[in-house]
């Protein structure tokens, strides 16, 4: 599964790059964001003691996240 996720993403920015239609910095930056998320959101699930709560935001202008603990 990680091995086919892996492949599939890669495959997708090169296309995406290939095609003009985003620079290698966005590549990486989502590569390394997804990977963070995707590692970091398990990790929340296992502590038992974490209260944290995210709720979007907005204001008609701008929209966006917001993190209680």
């Amino acid at each position: 599964m990680w091995a086919g996720s892996l492949t599939l993403a890669a495959t997708t920015g090169y296309v995406r790059y290939q095609g003009g239609k985003h620079y290698p910095t966005d590549i990486i930056s989502g590569a390394i964001i997804g990977s963070l998320v995707g590692w970091g959101v398990p990790k929340l699930h296992e502590v038992d003691d974490v209260n944290l709560m995210i709720t979007p935001s907005g204001d008609g202008i701008a929209i966006g996240l917001m993190l209680r603990h």
